[in-house]
């Protein structure tokens, strides 16, 4: 069995305006195809056919971190 590497992560974001988004984490699947095919399945339900362009696939190595330094913020 070949080792996983790496996988594919879903997401949905609607623009609310005001830099303010709504995100829905769809999942995290083992190839691109899978991934895809997971957007296609609720692409037309409810909400999601109205914003079709919400919908993005990024993939992430496994065991790598991606966040390497602290943040910066206005406070409480």
């Amino acid at each position: 069995m070949t080792e996983l590497t790496e996988v594919f992560i879903v997401h949905h974001v609607r623009e609310l305006g005001d830099d303010v988004q709504e995100v829905k984490f769809i999942g995290v699947y083992s190839n691109e195809k899978v991934a895809q095919a997971a957007v296609d399945q609720i692409k037309d339900q409810v909400g999601f056919c109205d914003f079709k362009d919400g919908f993005s696939i990024e993939d992430h190595k496994l065991n790598l971190m991606g966040w390497l330094k602290g943040f910066c913020y206005d406070g409480d």
